[in-house]
């Protein structure tokens, strides 16, 4: 069981992988608003390795952004349940590893811009603000 102090740890880390991958899908935003359109269920994927446990994670954008767990899975540490961790933790990493292929494959297909597009595209992407001004800030 994680103590309080985990837990708040725990969080801490997860508002912190949230913000890089919210910097992350802008930066890719405004980079494929050069040429293309993104398509409507661009996401950012990330891990988070805590204690014993292995969680998928997912973000995109709806009128805000939205994080929020894909699978996790507890990684094998006694012999007793070995086999049965292993297998989950496989099956899991795969079903996270298809999602991420699948966001690949979509950015492949994106149709190019025309050039009036893509002044359209850059303007909208110019207006993505970054989500802190220090590193201390809790907010994703």
């Amino acid at each position: 069981m994680l103590y309080e102090k985990d837990v708040r740890k725990k969080n801490e880390d997860r508002r912190k992988l949230g913000r890089s991958m919210k910097e992350s899908w802008d930066s890719a935003v405004k980079k494929l608003a050069e040429s293309h359109q993104p398509h409507g269920n661009f996401s950012m994927f990330g891990l988070q390795f805590f204690d014993q446990k292995l969680t998928f994670l997912k973000l995109d954008y709806r009128g805000h952004y939205r994080l929020w767990q894909v699978d996790s899975s507890d990684l094998p540490v006694q012999t007793s349940d070995f086999y049965e961790k292993v297998t989950a933790c496989c099956r899991s990493a795969l079903r996270f590893a298809r999602a991420v292929a699948e966001e690949v494959r979509q950015r492949k297909e994106l149709p190019a811009l025309s050039p009036r597009d893509v002044l359209l595209l850059r303007r909208a992407a110019s207006k993505l603000s970054p989500t802190t001004i220090s590193s201390d800030e809790k907010n994703v």
